[in-house]
C-alpha cells in the first residue's frame, strides 16, 4: 500500500479519534493541523498516551521533553500536505465538515479502538487522542508558538 495513502487513512482516523474528544467535537481549522504532526511522532504519541504524564499545558510538555517537541516545526512542514490531504479526504468520507474557522466531526466510521481492528499504531493513536485534544483546545497562537512553528 502507498505510504501516503497509509498516512492519509491513519490521518483521518487520528483525526477522527481526536476530534470525538473535543468539547463540541469542533476543533479551530488551524489548530487541526498539529494533529498528524503530533500524533504520527512515536515519542510525541507515547508521551500523550502515558497516563503518568502530567498535562497542564503544550508549554509544559515542550519544556518537560524538549528533545521529543524540538522537531515538531520541521514535522509540520513535512506533514502539511498529508494533513490537508487528510481533512479533505476526512469531509469527502463525510466523517467531517469545515467552515471557515472550524473543522467539525459529523459521523465515526472507525468504531473500534481494538488493536485487530485498526492495527497496533491504530490502537496506540486512539490512547494518544484524549491527550492531544487537550493540547489542541488552547489558543492556536500559542501552540505555534509553544512548538516554534514558523509560517
Amino acid at each position: 500500500m502507498n505510504p501516503l495513502v497509509t498516512n492519509e487513512v491513519l490521518g483521518v482516523l487520528a483525526l477522527q479519534a481526536t476530534l470525538a474528544c473535543m468539547p463540541n467535537r469542533t476543533v479551530e481549522l488551524t489548530n487541526s493541523l498539529l494533529i498528524l504532526p503530533l500524533i504520527f511522532n512515536k515519542r510525541i504519541r507515547s508521551i500523550l498516551k502515558n497516563k503518568n504524564v502530567v498535562y497542564i499545558g503544550s508549554r509544559d510538555l515542550v519544556l518537560s521533553f524538549p528533545k521529543e517537541f524540538s522537531a515538531v516545526g520541521n514535522h509540520f512542514l513535512d506533514l502539511s500536505a498529508t494533513s490537508v490531504n487528510t481533512i479533505l479526504l476526512a469531509c469527502e468520507m463525510g466523517i467531517a465538515e469545515f467552515d471557515e474557522k472550524t473543522l467539525s466531526l459529523t459521523s465515526e466510521i472507525f468504531t473500534s479502538a481494538n488493536s485487530k481492528s485498526v492495527g497496533q499504531l491504530g490502537a496506540e493513536i486512539f490512547l494518544a487522542a484524549p491527550r492531544l485534544a487537550k493540547v489542541l483546545e488552547e489558543n492556536g497562537t500559542e501552540l505555534y508558538q509553544n512548538f516554534r512553528i514558523v509560517l
